[in-house]
């Protein structure tokens, strides 16, 4: 989802509302109908097709600044259609406007696993639907890391819904703070002594905090702490404010052990730990057992007496429909 933001101008050089963009790739025109975001890169707009009046989300980033944006998330999302995954975007369209903007056009989505879980009572999902919701987004990150990326800045903002029969299918998005982890498509890069911050402090892995190289496994860290909040409503370091890192890293370092009830308080609590103890059994170069942290959630849900069926709480007079996990191994 791309909540419409109160602006005025769009700055110089992005498109004006009701411009008419011209694709030279696909000769096409798509008229801008509203700005529906905004970010590092310059505007995301709502954009109708010429021809046939259908509407897409469309991503400005003038020419001027230094990190292309709109290429490497083009890139990214190119790479994941190659491999079928359904929780990315489809790119429509992309081109330039002469000394202007570069663009790209994308399906637009529905709103986003923040806000779905702000409009809950007590501001968390049931655990039928938190544990759908960790498998689709489990999924969505072990599929960016085939393609050899890390997202860098998961978060429930960066996950979002799709729309009318793509309504129980999550997508991720957001990949302004990705890094390619293979020097030449291979090798995984080796770490830098010291790395800047990235990421959002609160689902902030570890090795964020110490200013070490993140890799694969802090992306799904990332997203434990994410699972967390969305079926308990909380997490132990919620009340700290975005710039005391310091006082997030330590309530995370002693969610290991002292606090560690307290992290999982309303949760699938032996599903979680156990996810967690594995995760920080792991190296930097090691690859995640994605699969192992399914069968946790897995067997969450059949210890929950959860049907894979049972309604989401977005929809809950349908049948649950979304994407399924697809482990790489079978079990016993």
């Amino acid at each position: 989802m791309y909540e419409t933001i109160s602006v005025i101008e769009p700055p110089p050089g992005l498109p004006k509302l009701g411009e008419e963009v011209h694709s030279q790739e696909a000769k096409i025109e798509y008229e801008i109908i509203k700005v529906l975001g905004q970010g590092t890169f310059g505007l995301v707009y709502l954009a109708r097709r010429r021809g046939d009046g259908r509407q897409f989300a469309m991503k400005c980033e003038h020419m001027a600044v230094k990190r292309r944006f709109i290429k490497l998330e083009c890139g990214v999302l190119e790479a994941a259609f190659n491999i079928q995954s359904p929780h990315f975007c489809k790119v429509i369209d992309k081109g330039a406007v002469a000394d202007r903007f570069n663009f790209f056009t994308m399906t637009l989505l529905g709103p986003n696993i923040w806000h779905l879980r702000r409009d809950r009572k007590h501001q968390r999902f049931s655990i039928n639907t938190a544990l759908k919701v960790a498998e689709q987004t489990l999924q969505a990150i072990r599929d960016l890391h085939r393609i050899g990326w890390l997202h860098r800045d998961i978060k429930p903002l960066n996950f979002t819904i799709g729309r009318d029969e793509e309504s129980h299918t999550i997508f991720i998005i957001d990949f302004g703070m990705a890094r390619c982890f293979k020097q030449d498509g291979k090798e995984i890069r080796n770490p830098r002594l010291y790395c800047p911050w990235r990421g959002t402090g609160r689902y902030a892995p570890l090795t964020a905090h110490r200013h070490e190289e993140q890799s694969r496994r802090d992306d799904v860290e990332s997203w434990l702490y994410m699972m967390i909040e969305l079926t308990s409503g909380k997490l132990p370091w919620k009340a700290c404010k975005g710039a005391e890192r310091d006082k997030m890293r330590a309530l995370k370092a002693d969610s290991r052990d002292k606090l560690r009830s307290q992290l999982f308080e309303g949760c699938p609590v032996q599903a979680y730990s156990r996810i967690l103890t594995y995760l920080d059994k792991l190296d930097y170069k090691d690859i995640p057992d994605y699969d192992y942290v399914w069968k946790m959630l897995d067997i969450a849900r059949e210890e929950n007496g959860l049907s894979y069926c049972d309604p989401v709480d977005w929809d809950p007079s349908q049948p649950y429909h979304g994407a399924r996990y697809v482990p790489e191994r079978k079990f016993d």
